[in-house]
């Protein structure tokens, strides 16, 4: 028995070891003639097959959809066009060069060893990030927009080349989709045109730091980030469109702007398997782009105590937006982490996917406890952590938080 346990223990470290070794590599979408980045040059994704070494794996996948923002204007898409997030013309055949987070090939929720329960049994996927629209553009250059918005060609031409290369539509019986901040957001705008593509799949989302908020600036009734996402994802410039069963009544009923908003999309995603938010109260991304507070909350004294209640405030608006959402559509089906830690991303590095507690159980914990029980069993499965700063399991000052 002691030699049988030997044995597999071994088996399960030689398999997450050569998981480790072998990178995702880049795969550019040049057959798919619409699929293009900002610049007009092909989109593509990286792609790491699961280890064959006696972990049956051929039919589960765990695809990550890039973040990095968005470009909200003419000018500001065509600067983003001569960048990485707008243009595939650097793009490296190899993705830890793209994305290597403390040195680690694969780090937090993509961790590719033994640790992470979703890493040496899972192909993995990076979709490329290059259309700045949460990979919802349809739009065509003009002349007096030269740019490429085709974020919607870009997912599905890499959805049906994964098919044609891999069997990945045919074949995938699990699928976990997640993303980070814009891509956070892409999760879920597209985790039903996934599971559209693979009925037959248990296709779940898992999008971290994308709950963006609809909510006023500081010290005003305007919905500024509304206005500038209404503008954006408007035929003025991406011409968002967006697929799967969900998505599609959304817009019918409600208009394309405020789809692009978790709030208002989540009662429209009935057709996925499930929903597993990831979401920091105090973001630091919402705090700049949606709430613009003007002062560092970070620093001791860095913020008036009227400017830290009304970050607090909207901290507790964000958090109980996520856990009222949840539990008014989908009390029975769906799972959240709600970390009060002052950061941005927090699915992408070992600190923060397996360090970050609430009540003793990490994301990875978490996570995992709602995956094997097919939904929320009590607290387990949703977690909401003390106010920032009491929260000890914060990364401390200084540390790179999300890098993804």
């Amino acid at each position: 028995m002691l030699n049988s346990l030997l044995y597999f223990l071994l088996l399960i470290s030689s398999a997450a070891a050569s998981l480790v070794s072998q990178n995702a590599t880049l795969h550019l979408l040049t057959a798919y003639p619409e699929a293009l980045c900002l610049d007009g040059t092909p989109g593509g994704y990286y792609y790491r097959p699961a280890p064959s070494g006696g972990i049956p794996a051929s039919t589960k996948w765990k695809v990550h959809l890039q973040g990095g923002g968005w470009c909200t204007s003419t000018d500001e898409c065509k600067l983003r066009a001569q960048t990485v997030l707008g243009s595939s013309k650097t793009w490296p055949t190899d993705l830890s060069q793209f994305w290597p987070p403390e040195g680690a090939k694969y780090s937090g929720l993509m961790n590719g060893t033994a640790l992470n329960p979703f890493g040496p049994a899972y192909h993995f996927v990076w979709f490329g990030y290059c259309d700045g629209s949460s990979f919802s553009g349809n739009q065509s250059p003009s002349s007096s927009a030269p740019l490429y918005f085709k974020g919607q060609d870009i997912l599905e031409a890499i959805i049906t080349d994964l098919n044609l290369r891999y069997n990945f539509t045919s074949m995938a019986t699990d699928v976990i989709v997640s993303g980070t901040s814009a891509g956070g957001l892409a999760t879920y705008l597209h985790s039903s045109y996934f599971k559209e593509r693979m009925p037959g799949a248990r296709v779940v989302a898992v999008p971290d730091a994308g709950f963006f908020l609809d909510h006023a600036v500081y010290g005003s009734t305007e919905h500024k980030w509304y206005q500038t996402i209404s503008y954006a994802s408007s035929p003025a410039l991406w011409n968002s469109s967006l697929r799967g069963k969900g998505p599609r009544l959304c817009v019918e009923t409600i208009g394309i702007a405020k789809c692009m908003f978790p709030q208002y999309m989540y009662p429209f995603l009935s057709d996925v398997d499930g929903i597993f938010t990831l979401q920091s109260s105090y973001d630091t991304a919402q705090q700049a782009i949606i709430f613009q507070l003007p002062c560092d909350y970070a620093q001791p004294g860095g913020c008036s105590a009227e400017e830290q209640d009304a970050f607090t405030r909207y901290a507790e608006t964000l958090r109980s937006t996520v856990a009222q959402t949840v539990q008014q559509w989908f009390s029975q089906r769906d799972g959240y982490f709600l970390t009060s830690c002052y950061q941005h991303e927090e699915s992408c590095t070992w600190r923060d996917w397996f360090g970050i507690r609430i009540e003793g159980m990490s994301a990875n914990d978490t996570l995992y406890r709602w995956w094997v029980e097919s939904g929320p069993k009590g607290n387990d499965t949703r977690r909401v952590d003390v106010l920032w700063p009491r929260d000890g399991s914060c990364a401390p000052q200084g540390f790179v938080h999300g890098a993804c």
